[in-house]
């Protein structure tokens, strides 16, 4: 399947994640975390949306930020080239530009790690302290394309405890 012959419009399911050149959405996101990636591919509009409950932290809130950004950026990435069926997001042939992420959802409670890895890419963090932590030209890539590109929206949902949703409270 060539890159632009993807969906126009796509619904997003849990742990999943898609490209269209239309619209995407999603439902039950209260818990969850969903990354919008929004450009342009020969210079066609497309979206791009993961849909996911996991969480890429580290147990503990001393995890380097900058390595968890890297490692967040690896998986888009990786996301990106698999949906697209491309070998590099680096392609003159595809042409992928004018990047803009949203990341939204959530619990008030997880993925604040995740949130302020993405963060940094708000700040005027250098390139070279990047390609301190990875080589790889995909990520360096969206790195550069996503420097002043990032909204993160606050995420409003609290989680229960079982006990409390066992009484319903």
């Amino acid at each position: 399947m060539d890159a632009l012959e993807f969906a126009r419009s796509t619904k997003n399911d849990m742990e999943k994640h898609h490209i269209s050149y239309s619209t995407v959405n999603t439902d039950s996101l209260s818990t969850c975390l969903a990354v919008l990636l929004h450009g342009t591919i020969k210079g066609k509009p497309f979206c791009f949306i993961l849909h996911t409950s996991k969480s890429d932290e580290a147990e503990d809130e001393d995890e380097d930020l900058n390595d968890l950004l890297v490692y967040l950026l690896e998986k888009l990435a990786e996301n990106l080239k698999k949906d697209l069926e491309i070998q590099s997001l680096v392609s003159e042939e595809y042409s992928i530009n004018n990047l803009r992420l949203l990341i939204a959802g959530g619990v008030i409670e997880k993925h604040k790690l995740t949130r302020q890895a993405y963060n940094l890419l708000n700040t005027n963090i250098d390139i070279d302290l990047i390609q301190e932590y990875t080589n790889k030209i995909d990520v360096i890539y969206l790195f550069q394309q996503l420097q002043n590109n990032v909204v993160l929206i606050k995420p409003v949902t609290y989680l229960d405890s079982d006990e409390n949703e066992a009484r319903g409270e």
